[in-house]
């Protein structure tokens, strides 16, 4: 009995020690801690995610609103509470490791903010994971948007844009014309969307990159927008206001979200006033301090905003008296 005992005992010892064992390291969900200046968009970059994700997971109603100090769940495929990385080794190159993770160059340095090709043995890389490409829907069903997806007026890529739905929108997919889907949005508008949007997230050969998407590309789409109303916080053709402009005309672009101007300040790289290009984008200090206004360089001095003066998507010239007495800088997001 007394043998028995011993034996009970000890193995209530070590069913109690196993109860209190404490999480591994491989069991612990991805965190980042904000630091100053950082915003969603550049976390998500880091990470290979989206924006919509990280506010997702952390129960952000306002993705712009994230402070220095905060801890974020970075949502990871398949939800396994790691990101996959690589460590670089001797002889590795940027090519060769996105042929092996069968991802892009232009993937791989915007996961992990690289400014160039050059990497060195022993650095850790995040691997952007790839997504599976969905079959095509068929008339009469209803999906789900597997990404975000910029709505159109017509069955072609000129048409103008009718409104941009978050990832997860339902959409009733009601005729096809030659690749292109006619769909209903929640709110009973329809349009019209293409469907290789409905079935990948990333195109092939850019994936989470920006190597099909150039400054002029970005120009000649912003144009199309002239004469939109302005409306305060408006991101759509119906209306839109300054950084709303932005996000639509740049919401091909991997990764970008809707962001204040402040925000978009901080993103990409300075240019100075004489080395301006089309599609790099133009700050000003208007009706508060610091980056308050923001339109989008076309050329020949001259840039497109959304004007809550004029009411209007409009072309001004840098040197009006206006905004040259108010020009705070310029950032570029794209190759030109």
């Amino acid at each position: 009995m007394r043998a028995i005992a011993s034996i009970t005992g000890t193995l209530l010892l070590l069913t109690s020690l196993w109860l209190t064992v404490p999480e591994t390291a491989s069991a612990r969900p991805l965190t980042h801690t904000v630091r100053p200046g950082e915003n969603l968009y550049r976390i998500a970059l880091r990470y290979g995610v989206t924006v919509e994700a990280i506010a997702r997971a952390n129960g952000l109603s306002d993705p712009e609103r994230i402070r220095a100090g905060q801890v974020l769940t970075i949502p990871t495929a398949g939800n396994s509470g790691a990101a996959r990385s690589h460590i670089v080794q001797r002889g590795d190159t940027l090519s060769s490791i996105a042929r092996r993770y069968r991802t892009s160059v232009e993937a791989l340095q915007a996961a992990n903010a690289l400014r160039s090709d050059r990497i060195r043995p022993g650095q850790t890389l995040t691997i952007p994971r790839g997504l599976a490409v969905l079959p095509p829907p068929e008339v009469g069903t209803r999906v789900v948007a597997p990404q975000p997806l910029r709505i159109r007026r017509g069955p072609k890529s000129f048409f103008a844009t009718l409104a941009l739905v978050a990832a997860e929108t339902p959409l009733e997919i009601l005729r096809e014309d030659n690749a292109w889907y006619e769909v209903q949005l929640p709110d009973g508008e329809t349009g019209w969307v293409h469907q290789d949007d409905l079935r990948i997230t990333e195109r092939p050969g850019a994936a989470g990159g920006q190597s099909s998407i150039r400054g002029g590309d970005i120009a000649r789409e912003a144009i199309r927008y002239l004469g939109t109303p302005y409306r305060w916080g408006g991101q759509t053709s119906g209306g839109v206001d300054c950084s709303g402009f932005v996000f639509i005309v740049f919401s091909r672009v991997p990764g970008m979200a809707r962001l204040r101007s402040y925000d978009y300040f901080q993103m990409g790289a300075p240019v100075q006033a004489a080395n301006l290009l089309p599609g790099d984008l133009v700050f000003f200090t208007t009706y508060a301090p610091g980056p308050s206004h923001v339109g989008i360089y076309l050329g020949d001095g001259k840039f497109i905003h959304a004007a809550s003066g004029a009411r209007r998507v409009m072309m001004n010239a840098l040197d009006d008296q206006y905004y040259a007495t108010r020009y705070l800088g310029a950032r570029r997001i794209l190759n030109p």
